[in-house]
């Protein structure tokens, strides 16, 4: 056997002897132990229109036909592969593959070329992104086809594909398309993009080279206006910026040492010519300094939100005392005119004011402060039992309180109420 099928392969070779093909592997196992050879399965050597595929052909040895015969009686299998098995429509596919890359790369150095050149005055709007990448995407397209056509069973289920002017199928739809050309160039409503940075107009002669490669490319000329839509929103977004720039620098102006952190008073040496100050929660002015550096990029500040200070009942959370002992890093301080310019530029909730009155006796002069509303009657531990015994104790409550007394409040006062720390419940 082994004998007639060397002469056999001899004779394969000889034009005009009829052949047949066998698989590579499948004879040398044969060859090497033929009592354990298998049927010989040509199927995985069929491309999807169930011939000869022609990247096959190197896995295959060609064998007389007669020696075909003999073994395909003894061992089985199939299919029957010979001359006229190679599939025409694969050959072709791959022979046209390989004129559409080397015409790929004659159109890239052409068109390399012709975008150096400035169009006059007509053309097409290409985004820069998709212009610099073209020849990528249309070879990513041409190997995505190639395999596609390599792993198809062959049936469209009487839908045609789209192909484009190369024979190459693009009818994966418009949307997959427009995410890899000429993206950029479309805005969230469906027109033209008013990045005119991102877009560049070509010519005619390069847009129809770039259209036999992407036939369903958006297309836009050069008389093609912007989104509307787009400008419109522009436009709004540019007067914003211009009115929060004007607020920004108008409430600069008028509270610039507050802005710059001068001329500040301090309750430790009270200052002269005045017998009152106003106090803010420090975090307004923190966020209303940041509007003011950052118009645009910030939101302006409309609230004054002093209730963060107060008590349940309203009073003033800190006293005279507590202030200059270290917890006024919790409150910002403002003279009286800087008070009546916030008092008309922002909503206040409620006035925080700290007054301070001379008493002058026949023997001595005493410095007394009173603040307004009132500062705790309550020392500050008696004042957060009452608050959780009252069920009263809100999520924002519990925040500013534990800011402003830390570990006593969070550990010490529910462990002496006896209320576990992870327990607490807030209404």
């Amino acid at each position: 056997m082994a004998r007639l099928l060397s002469s056999s392969l001899q004779a394969a070779n000889q034009e005009g002897e009829p052949y047949e093909f066998i698989p590579l592997d499948w004879l040398k196992k044969w060859l090497d132990d033929s009592t354990a050879t298998k049927e010989i399965d040509s199927s995985v050597f069929l491309c999807c229109h169930g011939k000869l595929h022609p990247d096959k052909m190197g896995e295959i040895k060609r064998v007389s036909r007669q020696a075909a015969k003999l073994l395909y009686e003894r061992y089985g299998g199939g299919p029957r592969l010979d001359g006229s098995s190679l599939c025409r429509d694969c050959v072709s596919e791959r022979c046209r593959v390989l004129r559409l890359k080397k015409q790929l790369d004659e159109d890239y150095k052409e068109i390399s070329n012709l975008v150096k050149c400035t169009p006059s005055g007509e053309g097409y709007w290409v985004d820069k992104a998709s212009l610099r990448s073209w020849r990528q995407l249309a070879l990513e397209q041409l190997e995505e086809d190639e395999h596609e056509t390599k792993h198809s069973n062959g049936h469209t289920n009487g839908q045609g594909p789209h192909i484009n002017k190369f024979g190459l199928d693009v009818s994966g739809g418009v949307e997959d398309e427009t995410k890899t050309f000429n993206e950029d160039i479309i805005c969230s409503h469906g027109g033209l993009s008013i990045l005119e940075t991102e877009r560049k107009l070509v010519s005619n002669e390069v847009w129809t080279k770039l259209r036999e490669y992407f036939p369903k490319a958006p297309e836009f000329t050069h008389i093609q206006e912007p989104c509307r839509q787009c400008l419109t929103l522009e436009q709004e977004e540019k007067d914003n910026e211009a009115v929060s720039k004007m607020m920004a620098l108008d409430q600069k102006n008028q509270l610039l040492n507050l802005f710059h952190e001068k001329n500040r008073p301090t309750l430790n040496k009270w200052p002269q010519g005045t017998d009152r100050l106003y106090i803010v929660p420090l975090f307004f002015v923190e966020e209303w300094r940041k509007f003011i550096r950052r118009p645009t990029k910030s939101s302006p500040v409309s609230n004054v939100g002093n209730s963060l200070l107060l008590c349940p009942h309203g009073g003033f959370m800190f006293t005279y005392d507590s202030l200059i002992n270290g917890e006024a890093q919790h409150i910002a301080l403002l003279w009286p005119n800087e008070w009546e310019v916030i008092s008309r530029l922002f909503i206040v909730d409620k006035p925080i004011a700290i007054h301070c009155v001379r008493q002058t006796t026949q023997d001595s002069s005493t410095m007394q402060y009173t603040t307004q509303p009132d500062s705790l009657k309550l020392p500050p531990f008696a004042v957060m039992t009452e608050i959780l015994t009252s069920g009263r104790l809100s999520v924002n409550l519990w925040e500013v309180l534990s800011r402003l007394f830390g570990k006593l409040f969070q550990r010490v006062v529910l462990k002496a109420l006896n209320i576990p720390f992870v327990h607490a419940q807030f209404k």
